[in-house]
């Protein structure tokens, strides 16, 4: 899946209409500018963009030999990264290095949101790829929650050409409702998520795969869905942490956004960045 993003991005970058894109990145440690800028340019080869590098006044810019990738000194690089891109600088935002609190307070400021919704493209340690949401704390709480989710999800991967197939988790077997009421309510919400949208878009793909995400594959999905914000993160975490998982970053759903706001992990690897740069890319692509 991200072979065929990747793929796709380098062959399509001649679409992009005019000026070359600007993807702004949150650092917060130069000595990884240097190996993200040389796997960029393995993937990607000349890169025809730029990647801004925003940062504390405090770090002192290294040299990367790309000239593509440019240094963004700023009293405060948070406010700034995302201003930027609310004013059109930068047509992409990466979390990077920058604390996620930190970091969605603020974009929650600037464009004036209750609420966010990510998606996030993952990989085991075997290489089988695969999108994933909720991936934070207080995402997809409550089945209409879920139900936004599943619908700004599927509007995203229609954009990458890639057709949705969901997978939802609850918190068990259909035969274990009687195990106690939190499992029961997960599940009976669960089902009631699947039916709304079998009703709203009867030719979507989805499926309630109780507690098994171990099924997940062998059904023929591509998008899993915990049961709640708490066990997603817990699943990423997991897999990323303990598993020899990979992830590519997580894209904030919704068309409030000028562009692609991708989201990662503060002790991401360098892969995760490069991952998040060529999905924003193949997305700002895909907007012509």
């Amino acid at each position: 899946m991200f072979a065929q993003l990747l793929d796709t991005t380098k062959k399509a970058r001649s679409l992009i209409k005019g000026k070359k894109p600007s993807i702004g990145i949150g650092l917060a440690d130069s000595s990884i500018a240097k190996a993200m800028s040389s796997e960029l340019a393995q993937k990607l080869g000349d890169l025809g963009f730029t990647v801004a590098l925003y940062h504390d006044q405090s770090i002192a810019p290294q040299p990367t030999g790309q000239e593509g990738l440019l240094w963004h000194p700023s009293r405060d690089p948070v406010q700034e990264l995302i201003s930027d891109f609310k004013d059109g600088k930068l047509q992409a935002i990466i979390r990077g290095q920058i604390s996620s609190s930190t970091f969605l307070a603020e974009l929650k400021r600037q464009f004036s949101l209750d609420r966010t919704y990510r998606l996030a493209l993952l990989a085991t340690s075997a290489g089988k790829e695969f999108f994933f949401a909720p991936v934070g704390i207080d995402e997809g709480s409550d089945p209409q929650d879920k139900q936004t989710l599943i619908e700004l999800a599927a509007g995203l991967l229609e954009r990458l050409a890639i057709t949705p197939s969901f997978f939802l988790l609850s918190a068990g077997r259909l035969d274990d409702m009687y195990r106690g009421e939190q499992i029961a309510r997960s599940i009976k919400e669960t089902l009631d998520v699947v039916e709304r949208c079998k009703a709203r878009h009867p030719s979507m793909s989805i499926q309630h795969g109780e507690i098994l995400i171990e099924n997940a594959f062998d059904k023929g999905a591509n998008t899993i869905l915990a049961p709640d914000g708490i066990s997603g993160n817990l699943i990423y975490r997991t897999l990323l942490h303990l598993g020899g998982g990979h992830s590519h970053g997580a894209y904030y759903l919704g068309s409030q956004f000028t562009g692609p706001v991708m989201d990662t992990s503060r002790v991401g690897s360098i892969e995760e960045y490069v991952g998040a740069v060529v999905l924003a890319l193949r997305l700002i692509v895909s907007r012509g």
